[in-house]
């Protein structure tokens, strides 16, 4: 299973050049959840998770240039995790 891009545009694991990564390699991501960004005609454009699941590895290198539909992670699905009450 993968995220793919939903549009044509620059690839950035972080949302600033100095901040880490959003996810990285096992990190367990919510439904909804950011996990990168591409950058299109100057607007930056999030890229989520569309059901949970765990992060196994980046496919395209921060930086890159990225096509639609490209995906971008290869990931696990795994059970919601219910919030808190």
């Amino acid at each position: 299973m993968t995220i793919k891009s939903t549009v044509v545009g620059t690839f950035f694991r972080s949302d600033s050049p100095n901040r880490p990564p959003l996810v990285v390699e096992g990190t367990v991501v919510a439904s909804g959840q950011t996990v990168a960004a591409i950058e299109a005609m100057k607007i930056m454009k999030d890229v989520v998770a569309t059901v949970p699941c765990k992060i196994v590895k980046a496919l395209v290198a921060n930086g890159h240039p990225v096509e639609y539909g490209q995906p971008l992670f290869e990931v696990e699905p795994v059970p919601e995790v219910p919030a808190n009450v």
